[in-house]
């Protein structure tokens, strides 16, 4: 397995709170830091986030860890596997939903 077209969406629903743009500021800031995120988004509906990335070959799941690490401000999520190349980034939200 090559992992070169393999990536993974997530997409979050958080809890809403008062401070729900903070917590989408500190999920963003965590992960930016990652050396395989592609996108981080904010998204209106009823999905709040989505992220991108990539997935590496040693299949370490970066989708999971972010879920993990935010799990106390999640609703729901999805973990889906998409095949960049054949995406148009624009058109991508509408695709996952």
């Amino acid at each position: 397995m090559s992992g070169i077209n393999e990536y993974q969406a997530v997409l979050m629903k958080l809890k809403p709170s008062k401070s729900l743009e903070a917590v989408k500021d500190t999920i963003k800031d965590f992960i930016i830091k990652l050396d395989n995120y592609l996108l981080v988004a904010n998204m209106e509906g009823k999905w709040n986030m989505l992220v991108i990335v990539q997935v590496n070959s040693e299949k370490t799941t970066t989708s999971q860890k972010i879920v993990e690490k935010f799990s106390e401000e999640l609703i729901d999520y999805r973990i889906n596997e998409i095949d960049i190349k054949d995406v148009n980034i624009l058109n991508m939200s509408l695709l996952l939903l």
